[in-house]
């Protein structure tokens, strides 16, 4: 068995010079680690109240999974007296604090329950992978027991992302970065279940060197992941990420450039700064709107008219990078319609964006107008944006309006500018020199505007205007 799994490894079509070290490295490790050379892998189920977590795990024939129980009086009925098409039983006595574990030698499906809590949903599911069906298979999904499907090579050792790989077709790990992070790369990849060749593709490294992508994102081993499925990798650096089918929201680090060619820091004053962003699955950038309140939408129109501008973000939440919590993001309902947020704030996308790592968004119409959405959103700033409109010193009425608005400020105004959603200026009035004034309207048409006032004190003072 062991001879046959290292002539396996040997034969192994990798091409980078880093991925051909990391394999040499682990066949040194073979020898002294005989589960591994088993192929043996270990699962966790967690038993608490009425739950097991996960309830359904899928393995390869030959795994190990060690229930541990660590609340209420509970047991594992997986006995075939119980489940007739269970390919073989398993179980233990009720109870409470115990570990117990299983090697499942038979592929199939496995249905189990706990005895005195089936009544309230306390059943799992097994699903074991027959090892021949891996064979030839270079990238697949195997379940972790906190991090869900996560990408493997066929050996089952996992696959990360890098969170600063900002850039489109390229890689920006590299020197020492390689070292602990040695690239991975298979020519024409064979996929197992539930991957999708269309999200695969390649890139050249610029050291040199050839590196699979997924979903546009470099895929790269941990140096420090000895054992199939560890993810030792897992936020080191907080840039540092396992690789999934099913990310939601993920995390990206780059710098923030407008749509005006200006770079901009995370206070959306210009200068450079590397800001860690939201991004979806294929690391298209998102955004919140500085106007809209707690689950509260203020710039989509009813009949959608303005949703291809700044379109909502729609997606169904499933998986999110392990830093952020999930119970921040909920849905609200707009027009009929479910747009996800992160605590309260609607998530949009700018569709002038085609590139992964675009951020030009942000100095549409003026800076900070549309920020990037970022870790740590909190409802103080929800509070302090619904202050900032209240203090501001300016008011404009009425709103909606149709062919003429008044503005009022606290201090005198030196310029007003009426600015589109895509940031440009169809109204620029200068010399203003007033507390008040009269706007004529007649020359726009209908849909959502912001109005920029600059007062003679340096301030800039923005509103959202609806124009009938």
């Amino acid at each position: 068995m062991s001879i046959f799994y290292l002539k396996l490894i040997v034969m192994k079509k990798i091409y980078t010079n880093s991925t051909w070290i990391r394999k040499y490295w682990i066949l040194s490790l073979i020898a002294v680690t005989p589960l591994v050379a088993m192929g043996q892998t270990s699962h966790a189920v967690n038993v608490t109240s009425n739950v097991f977590t996960p309830a359904e795990i899928t393995i390869n024939q030959g795994d190990e999974i060690i229930w541990t129980n660590s609340q209420g009086s509970h047991n594992v009925n997986g006995l075939q007296s119980k489940f007739p098409d269970n390919p073989e039983s398993f179980g233990n006595a009720v109870g409470s604090g115990w570990v117990f574990s299983h090697v499942f030698t038979i592929a199939g499906v496995y249905d189990y329950q706990c005895n005195p809590h089936v009544n309230f949903g306390m059943v799992g599911k097994v699903i074991v992978n027959e090892t021949g069906t891996s064979e030839g298979t270079d990238i697949k999904l195997v379940e972790d027991a906190e991090l869900g499907m996560v990408l493997t090579d066929s050996d089952g050792f996992t696959l990360y992302y890098f969170t600063k790989d900002a850039l489109p077709g390229t890689s920006l790990c590299t020197g020492g970065c390689v070292t602990n992070w040695p690239l991975f790369y298979v020519e024409n990849p064979e996929l197992g279940e539930g991957l999708d060749m269309d999200d695969f593709s390649s890139i050249e490294h610029p050291e040199g060197g050839m590196q699979t992508t997924y979903k546009g994102w470099p895929l790269y081993y941990f140096k420090n992941d000895v054992n199939p499925g560890e993810t030792n990798g897992e936020t080191v650096g907080n840039v540092w990420f396992v690789a999934k089918p099913d990310y939601t929201i993920m995390l990206m680090d780059g710098l923030l450039i407008g749509k005006d060619g200006v770079t901009y820091n995370s206070t959306y004053d210009p200068g450079e700064e590397v800001v860690q962003y939201f991004v979806d699955e294929y690391g298209r950038t998102i955004y919140i709107f500085i106007i809209d309140t707690y689950d509260q939408n203020n710039y989509t129109e009813s009949d959608f008219s303005n949703n291809p501008i700044w379109p909502i973000y729609e997606e169904e939440l499933e998986s999110v990078a392990s830093t952020l919590d999930p119970s921040f993001f909920g849905a609200i309902d707009v027009f009929g319609r479910k747009q996800l947020t992160y605590n309260g704030w609607p998530l949009y996308y700018f569709q002038e964006e085609s590139l992964r790592g675009d951020a030009t968004g942000v100095s549409v119409p003026s800076p900070g107008v549309w920020p990037v959405a970022v870790m740590g959103l909190e409802a103080a700033e929800v509070s302090a944006v619904e202050e900032f409109n209240r203090s501001s010193g300016l008011e404009i009425y009425p709103n909606p309006a149709a062919n003429e608005l008044t503005i009022t400020t606290t201090e005198v105004m030196e310029s007003v500018s009426i600015v589109n959603v895509t940031g440009a200026r169809v109204i620029l009035l200068s010399g203003i020199y007033t507390t008040e004034y009269n706007v004529s309207l007649e020359q726009i048409g209908s849909g959502v505007y912001f109005v920029e006032v600059r007062t003679v004190d340096g301030s800039l003072h923005i509103s959202r205007l609806v124009k009938r």
